[in-house]
């Protein structure tokens, strides 16, 4: 999904970090699926 969206690694750093950073790219993944 990061690889697709042109996104390398993940900016901050941290398990809890990572893990909200991946939600907030699959809320906005799935936004743009419903947008289309």
């Amino acid at each position: 999904l990061k690889f697709n969206k042109g996104r390398g690694r993940f900016m901050l750093r941290g398990k809890e970090k990572v893990a909200i950073e991946t939600g907030l790219l699959v809320i906005a993944h799935n936004l743009a699926k419903m947008v289309r």
